[in-house]
């Protein structure tokens, strides 16, 4: 189950990054987070909510935080700190860690493992977001899998 897991949260993370590099400033809606913001907002949560919560039984979220992040380099650098300490912190848990149960903020309880899976679709959630950004900017998106869905329709 570890190795699972960490594996599917690489996978992630590694295609968040293949963005990151090329970001921009965008904010395409008025009441909406920026690029940066969004960036800044996906480590954010995941240090301070997702992952304090494992270590501690409680988070320390504080959205008012993410403006500290409204540039490429801070949002950036956020995001890979986090994913390091997150990978560093998931690595030094055996099998039995990811089977133990959380409160979730509903106050169900889940598996850490689901705990950890709702981490990974917050991400891809906001990775959405920041594609959809770009894509108004008129940046063409590079497909994540490596074949653009038009290749797949013509080669069947």
């Amino acid at each position: 189950m570890k190795s699972e897991i960490i594996s599917i949260y690489k996978g992630v993370k590694s295609r968040t990054l293949l963005h990151l590099r090329e970001l921009a400033y965008l904010k395409p809606f008025e009441n909406k987070m920026s690029s940066y913001e969004l960036v800044g907002h996906i480590g954010l949560i995941e240090r301070d909510l997702f992952i304090e919560k494992l270590k501690t039984g409680t988070h320390i979220y504080d959205h008012s935080n993410i403006e500290n992040y409204n540039n490429r380099e801070g949002a950036n650098h956020l995001y890979e700190t986090v994913f390091l300490q997150t990978l560093d912190f998931l690595q030094s848990k055996d099998d039995a860690f990811f089977q133990q149960s959380i409160k979730s903020l509903n106050g169900n309880q889940i598996s850490i493992f689901k705990w950890l899976n709702l981490l990974l679709e917050h991400e891809i959630h906001h990775r959405s977001q920041l594609l959809f950004y770009l894509s108004l900017s008129g940046v063409e998106i590079q497909p994540i899998f490596g074949l653009k869905s038009e290749y797949i329709k013509n080669h069947q």
